[in-house]
């Protein structure tokens, strides 16, 4: 017989993006797989980019208990007249929820175990922490997880210099990111981004006149490759390297490929190499000049 306490809610560590330094200190490559995680504290999220994804999906976010009769009745009556889901009701606690604990099936019973779990979670962590782990988790689209790896593919910026558009932009991606592909289809991003400045107007957050200045500014997104690419040989055989468990230098990477596969594109690496660059910079120019 237990005490009766329900069992505390386990998320998981944050993925963090893993690097690759020449021995001069400079970056060589970023070790990503097909998913780009970085993760960056809620502290460093600007309070506009914070506020355009909550005045979208979640306005009464600091005050609920995890879930939102009203914004689910609301959703239900939107989805009713529209003829699809146009609307989600969902919390960003219980969106939380369903991106670490549950799948994506549509019934009631899972709807249920989705609100229990959103209120217990909230008991169990601060508003702060929920929000600082759905920013760093929730998918934009094109491989990009969080808002720092949605910033850096869309607008090639870090999440601190983003501009309102450029967050009501992002904001209106969430809700499906393959629809709303800004780069795929700009005009559907464009419209989501209105009716993010919209709502951002409507929760207080933004002037009416500061959002007629945001309506006639276009943000125009297009795919940024902001880290060097690993083109060469080095960064490729550095890889190939760290995922070799028959070398016991890297076993605390994990004995089998997918621990390493864990530790190199989530585990924050830092790998160190004896890489010279100006030696081989003066190495393929002799080269080049025989």
């Amino acid at each position: 017989v237990g005490s009766g306490e329900p069992e505390p809610i386990e998320l998981g560590p944050l993925a963090q993006r893993s690097y690759v330094y020449a021995a001069d200190g400079q970056l060589l490559a970023a070790l990503k797989d097909e998913e780009n995680r970085q993760p960056v504290p809620l502290a460093e999220v600007p309070p506009h980019v914070v506020n355009a994804i909550l005045a979208v999906e979640d306005a009464g976010f600091w005050i609920h208990d995890g879930y939102d009769v009203r914004g689910m009745l609301r959703a239900f009556r939107a989805n009713v007249d529209s003829g699809g889901i146009s609307q989600g009701g969902s919390t960003i606690t219980q969106q939380l929820v369903k991106l670490n604990l549950l799948n994506d099936e549509q019934t009631l019973d899972r709807k249920v175990q989705e609100i229990v779990l959103a209120q217990r979670l909230e008991q169990q962590m601060s508003k702060e922490e929920i929000l600082d782990r759905y920013l760093n988790t929730v998918y934009f689209g094109n491989h990009a997880y969080g808002v720092q790896a949605a910033a850096e593919t869309y607008f090639g910026v870090g999440v601190q210099q983003l501009d309102v558009g450029q967050a009501a932009m992002l904001a209106g991606i969430i809700r499906n990111p393959i629809q709303y592909n800004p780069v795929r289809y700009p005009e559907r991003a464009a419209q989501r981004r209105e009716v993010a400045l919209d709502r951002m107007v409507d929760a207080g957050w933004l002037t009416e006149e500061e959002a007629a200045v945001w309506h006639a500014t276009p943000t125009v997104p297009r795919f940024h490759q902001v880290l060097p690419k690993p083109n060469d040989y080095f960064p490729s055989e550095v890889r190939r390297l760290l995922f070799d468990t028959s070398d016991e230098r890297f076993a605390v990477l994990g004995t089998t490929f997918e621990e390493r596969r864990e530790a190199i594109f989530q585990g924050g690496l830092r790998v160190y190499t004896t890489f010279d660059p100006k030696a081989q910079a003066q190495a393929v120019a002799a080269r080049d000049s025989q």
